[in-house]
């Protein structure tokens, strides 16, 4: 059965346009690959006709085969072009009226779906022998199957070009040309890899429509073929697409497709742009049914991890191939609006990484600059802070603005600025009043043994009076300086004389050897942890105040309250009487009452260094999730 019953023969018609004045042409030497050129008509004058097919085409070259046919590179003499021409070859040309039939519809749905990225139709007839054929634009470019075994591969020419963005973005060209024709009522049931073409010059188009269904066909035809790889193979059941791209209703009775098979397909192959693994793998065909059918909504990033696949287009991916068509997409512009939206953040993403680059090296020339000049590190510190802020911001991963940032908190200023100064005169002061309040506590302990002292019977009043009343007078003054502490946090030399003669009083009173150490210890340890750069003085005076009461009782100034003789140290009363039970009380409440503000004084001091490398241990973690140690250096 020749195709003439089918199509008309394409008569020799000429076309005469009105008389135009001639215009100069030039015509250029080039390749087909190169600049335009413009060949000479092969007929004579400025009258346009139409050749007869042998010669209007000049056959040139296979570009390639498939189920129903062959496609050839042409050279269309009428236009100066060339163009790709499908053809029937072999029996079906004469034997498969369905086969004819399938190949008109394919040239009239591919022709009639006006879409750049939808391959045009030039031309459709029958050739000198009544063979069907029609040509479309000649496209060069490469293939999405291409692409994707060239990524799989690690072709460097490819990663160099077809970055996930770009391919990203090229999808969805193709899943926006693939909702045009279901718009339009046709479904493709054959969308895989190998029918999408990537052109030289950023053109995307969808191929090969010879398995289109439209809207209002039957749910079978006994025409339909399924490809299983490179080679098309009759089914009984009448299943039409490539194993592995199909959806599972192309599969299974009754065959009910609709647009949501397409979406299907799209939803695979955008699997395998995020995977670069197919998602149906199998050696079989029962192999690949059985994937197919057993699958529910496939996730890019369980299946690789390590691709770091976007949270957004996963989930794209799941919801475009569910098992069942009604729990898909809605169509194939979601697919398109989903990539969009990923790549809009995206090119947000790599606009704040840009920005982030820029604060990041404003920030450390403005360290640098710090580092060099003392007068101005202040302001240079800050505008650097600024700057990593700002670059942390923008990218919280930036390397370089990390360890600045580490530098500028671990690194600190050869000039204290005031802000810190305040910071620290502050934590001065919260030891100043610890430690007022612990020497406090020691005088009024002593103020508080007076009712003892009395019980016990006071021999010398005088003596009595002037060391209680020099106990009571440092007492005051501590409390007064707790009241409205210095200005400055330097030995108050004032108070550090009277506190010192009170110990010596107390010497007097007591004898160097008995309370009297440990009243002056628990003074020097209160001074010792709050005051500035003249602690140098506490030790000594502390000393003094036991010394020279003692080097008095040597030189006979003062009455002597030791005897030692024959092994035994007596203590001679000169200011109390000692009776046995007055005195041991008294002692027992003495040295109670100097150990127990001594000792709550050193757990509050202790509780605050503890509180203060509590935060400094903190901080240096911090630092340490802001930038992780780096390795060791073996060399060092």
């Amino acid at each position: 059965m020749r195709a003439g019953a089918l199509v008309g023969r394409v008569t020799d018609t000429t076309l005469r346009p009105r008389a135009l004045p001639p215009t100069p042409v030039r015509v250029d030497s080039a390749s087909r690959e190169g600049t335009l050129t413009l060949e000479p008509s092969r007929r004579p004058g400025h009258g346009i006709t139409t050749l007869p097919f042998a010669e209007r085409y000049t056959d040139r070259q296979l570009l390639g085969r498939g189920g129903m046919g062959e496609v050839r590179l042409c050279r269309d003499h009428t236009v100066g072009r060339d163009v790709a021409m499908k053809v029937i070859v072999g029996t079906m040309a004469d034997d498969d009226p369905s086969m004819q039939r399938r190949f008109v519809r394919e040239a009239r749905v591919q022709g009639q779906l006006e879409h750049p990225s939808i391959v045009p139709v030039y031309d459709f007839g029958c050739d000198a022998d009544g063979a069907l054929y029609f040509t479309m634009k000649r496209i060069r470019g490469a293939s999405l199957s291409e692409v994707l075994s060239g990524l799989r591969d690690g072709d460097a020419s490819m990663i160099a070009r077809y970055s996930r963005r770009r391919l990203l973005t090229l999808f969805g060209n193709v899943c926006m040309a693939v909702h045009f024709a279901n718009a339009k009522g046709v479904v493709h049931r054959d969308l895989k890899p190998g029918n999408v073409m990537f052109g030289d010059f950023g053109e995307v188009y969808v191929l090969d429509w010879g398995l289109a269904k439209l809207r209002g066909d039957p749910p079978t035809e006994p025409e339909d073929r399924i490809d299983a790889g490179q080679e098309r193979a009759s089914l009984a059941t009448g299943v039409a697409g490539t194993l592995g791209y199909m959806a599972p209703e192309q599969l299974e009775p009754p065959f009910e497709v609709d647009a949501r098979a397409d979406i299907y397909a799209l939803g695979v192959m955008l699997f395998e742009i995020l995977t670069l693994q197919k998602l149906h793998m199998g050696e079989t065909r029962i192999e690949m049914f059985v994937s197919t059918l057993g699958a529910d909504g496939r996730s890019p990033e369980e299946r690789a991890p390590d691709r770091e696949v976007p949270p957004e287009l996963d989930r794209t991916c799941v919801a475009a191939t569910r098992r069942l068509p009604a729990d898909r997409l809605e169509s194939a512009e979601a697919i398109a609006k989903a990539i969009d939206a990923y790549l809009d953040g995206d090119r947000d993403l790599v606009l704040r990484r840009e920005l982030a680059l820029r604060h990041a090296a404003r920030a450390d020339e403005a360290l640098k600059r710090a580092m060099r000049d003392a007068s101005t590190e202040s302001e240079e510190r800050a505008k650097a802070m600024r700057e990593v802020t700002a670059a942390l911001a923008l990218d919280a991963s930036h390397e370089g603005a990390r360890k600045t940032l580490v530098r500028l908190i671990a690194e600190p200023p050869r000039i204290v600025p005031p802000e810190a100064l305040e910071e620290i005169e502050r934590n001065h002061r919260r030891a100043y009043r610890i430690a007022g309040r612990a020497g406090l506590g020691f005088y009024l302990g002593y103020l508080l043994y007076l009712p003892l002292l009395l019980w016990m019977g006071v021999r010398d009043v005088p003596l009595f009076a002037f060391g209680w009343a020099t106990v009571a007078a440092c007492a005051l003054a501590t409390f007064a300086l707790l009241r409205r502490a210095p200005e400055r946090l330097d030995v108050p030399l004032v108070h550090l004389a009277v506190s010192t003669f009170a110990v010596g009083a107390v010497s007097v009173l007591f004898g160097p050897f008995v309370l009297v150490p440990m009243l002056a210890l628990g003074n020097a340890v209160a001074y010792m942890s709050s005051i500035g750069h003249a602690r140098g003085l506490v030790p000594v005076a502390t000393c003094l105040a036991v010394v020279v009461p003692q080097l008095l009782r040597w030189t006979g100034v003062i009455p002597n309250n030791y005897v030692f003789a024959d092994g035994s140290w007596t203590i001679l009363p000169s200011v109390f009487f000692i009776r046995p039970l007055e005195t041991q009380v008294f002692l027992l409440a003495a040295i109670m009452g100097t150990l127990v503000p001594a000792c709550l004084f050193v757990m509050r001091l202790r509780q605050a260094y503890t509180d203060a490398e509590r935060r400094l241990q903190l901080q240096a973690w911090q630092l340490r999730r802001i930038v992780p140690d780096a390795p060791s250096d073996p060399s060092e």
